[in-house]
């Protein structure tokens, strides 16, 4: 995933095809390897490659865990999934389904890890590029007070790219760009030149 991060996606896919050719690998370390190959085959526009790989990850989600699946694979769950499904359709252009999905992501509760706070910060950023005020208005109205607990420089990067969207977008609404300019200063006051 790092490789993948760091905008090298042919790394991210051998990485990921490697550990796939092994033999016998536990469902859940397969469905994780899967959806780091469909992440890698989407940022390189390879869509209908992409799309598999993450069905295949789906269809092995839905089988139960099994006593072979090692522990520290329990933060895969459907909301993972589907947030890394978004960020497939988002590098694919496909905004309106990586929206549906990023929101399920955010928005599905439960005791996943506290990273996945980035979900809500793509989900920003996918609705200011497609150019949804209102919808992007909400999300980063949403992320505002989340913003001095979030560890993840990923995250607070991602939001600050949604605010400049904004700032830099056509035909936004004042309320919008207020938003995105409290958004911008809360992230300057808690992140400073991490951003």
């Amino acid at each position: 995933m790092q490789e993948e991060h760091l905008g090298r996606p042919l790394s991210s896919l051998r990485i990921a095809s490697s550990v796939l050719a092994r033999d016998a690998l536990p469902g859940r370390v397969a469905a994780i390897f899967h959806v780091r190959a469909g992440r890698a085959l989407a940022r390189l526009g390879r869509g209908p490659e992409a799309g598999r790989s993450l069905r295949t990850a789906a269809e092995l989600l839905a089988d139960r865990p099994t006593a072979r699946d090692p522990a520290w694979a329990w933060w895969f769950d459907r909301a993972e999934l589907d947030g890394h499904h978004g960020l497939a359709r988002a590098a694919l252009g496909d905004l309106d389904a990586a929206a549906a999905l990023l929101h399920g992501a955010a928005h599905a509760g439960g005791d996943g890890p506290a990273y996945r706070v980035l979900f809500a910060a793509e989900l920003a950023r996918v609705l200011a590029r497609a150019g949804d005020w209102r919808e992007a208005d909400t999300a980063m109205s949403t992320l505002m007070g989340a913003v001095p607990a979030v560890g993840s420089v990923r995250a607070l990067r991602t939001m600050d790219r949604a605010a400049r969207l904004v700032a830099h977008g056509r035909r936004v609404p004042r309320r919008t760009r207020d938003t995105a300019r409290h958004l911008a200063l809360a992230l300057r006051d808690t992140a400073g030149e991490a951003l």
